[in-house]
């Protein structure tokens, strides 16, 4: 999971986080997020199936759900870590979720290439609204080839600790 105590725990550890299923590695984002306001910030994920997959032509919707997964995997947890308040959540909770396939079936192919190496994919996220105890994170998941595979839209509720409850985002005070 995309959280402060999370990624120390990997850390502490001496391990690469293998969430069940999937291998997903963080790119560190620090530099470019730097001074931008929270709605500018971005984070990129890559990942890749943990083991053998069957192909995509005999199972497609194999594939869909794979990226339907990682889509939802870290999705919410980037509105506390774009509000610099990564632990300080007490609840949150999807509301709903959209994605849209953009590609052909096989950019959606989560399998290894023809070397047998593993294929990584690139999920571009970001937050575009943040509001009355809500956010929407929205990305897109390229593949490795750079072609647009999907592009999703998820609303969650977030609510953040005691003494934390307004914050300011693009100059207004949003209760959070």
């Amino acid at each position: 999971m995309d959280t402060p105590w999370y990624r120390e725990v990997l850390k502490k550890e001496h391990r690469v986080d293998q969430f069940p299923g999937l291998s997903c590695r963080e790119v560190d984002m620090r530099a470019w997020n730097q001074g931008k306001p929270p709605l500018e910030k971005r984070q990129l994920y890559f990942y890749t199936p943990l083991g053998d997959v069957p192909p995509v032509s005999e199972s497609p919707n194999f594939h869909a759900i794979a990226h339907l997964y990682a889509s939802d995997r870290n999705s919410l947890y980037l509105i506390p870590n774009i509000l610099e308040k990564g632990n300080d959540y007490t609840l949150m909770a999807s509301l709903s979720i959209n994605v849209v396939f953009n590609g052909v079936m096989k950019d959606t192919d989560v399998g290894r290439n023809a070397l047998g190496r593993d294929r990584w994919f690139c999920q571009e996220a970001e937050v575009s609204w943040i509001g009355g105890g809500r956010g929407i994170h929205q990305s897109r998941i390229w593949s490795p080839e750079g072609n647009l595979v999907a592009t999703t839209w998820q609303e969650g509720l977030v609510r953040f600790g005691k003494g934390e409850e307004y914050r300011k985002v693009e100059g207004k005070t949003s209760r959070l």
